[in-house]
């Protein structure tokens, strides 16, 4: 009798503590499953790293183990000893020892408008030359870019240099009825080449009327217009 008290107290201590142990089973899972990620997350020794344009701690994007978000209007790009180069695509990448870099592939635009360039033709007479220019990454210049925000500072720049170079061809008085066509498409092409150096591909240029500096000019001239 006393032997069958024993085993049915037995049981009745199993059956108590099967649904207490069903109740710990989820918790334990997810501490196996933590154990996992933390696992994973130790790749030689080093934490995986959240990378995105938003990260305030730029030392992340040379962490050897990484997520690297692309917003949509980025690209991004990556590079390592081991795997060469490779371009990223928005959304979410898996990056294993490389250096990776986040670029602005929106477009932009610069207006020289209020403040244009001039430069003297061949004769020496100064003419101002407003214009407006719109801008995008080339892909294939990556990582060699300048930085989208310098970008409006750096049309300028290249719009400086180029008139001042093809103006001095030209004697715009006589010139320029014959040869608008002609000096926009060298205006562009030139401006194209310089732009893409930095890293850009110029999507268009809208030039307006080549206003004279020197008193004694006359009116403005015809603009050379788009092309």
């Amino acid at each position: 009798m006393a032997e069958g008290r024993q085993q049915e107290q037995l049981n009745g201590l199993m059956r108590a503590a099967t649904p207490r142990c069903s109740r710990r089973l989820p918790r334990i899972l997810v501490i196996i499953a933590l154990l996992a990620v933390l696992n994973i997350g130790l790749v030689g020794q080093h934490f995986v790293a959240w990378v995105s344009s938003a990260s305030f701690d730029r030392d992340e994007f040379y962490m050897p183990v990484k997520l690297v978000w692309v917003a949509d209007h980025e690209m991004g790009f990556a590079t390592s000893t081991r795997a060469g180069q490779r371009t990223l695509a928005p959304g979410l990448h898996f990056s294993y020892e490389e250096i990776v870099g986040l670029y602005d592939a929106s477009e932009g635009h610069a207006s020289l408008e209020q403040q244009p360039v001039w430069a003297r033709d061949k004769a020496g007479r100064r003419f101002a030359l407003p214009l407006t220019a719109s801008y995008r990454l080339a892909p294939e210049q990556l990582p060699h870019v300048m930085p989208f925000a310098d970008m409006a500072r750096a049309v300028r720049l290249v719009s400086d240099m180029v008139l001042t170079k093809t103006l001095a061809q030209y004697q715009l008085d006589t010139d320029l009825p014959q040869q608008r066509q002609a000096l926009c498409q060298q205006l562009k092409q030139q401006m194209s080449a310089a732009l893409l150096r930095k890293g850009y591909q110029l999507t268009e240029v809208v030039f307006g009327r080549l206003q004279p500096l020197d008193a004694g000019q006359g009116a403005a001239l015809d603009a050379p217009g788009s092309c």
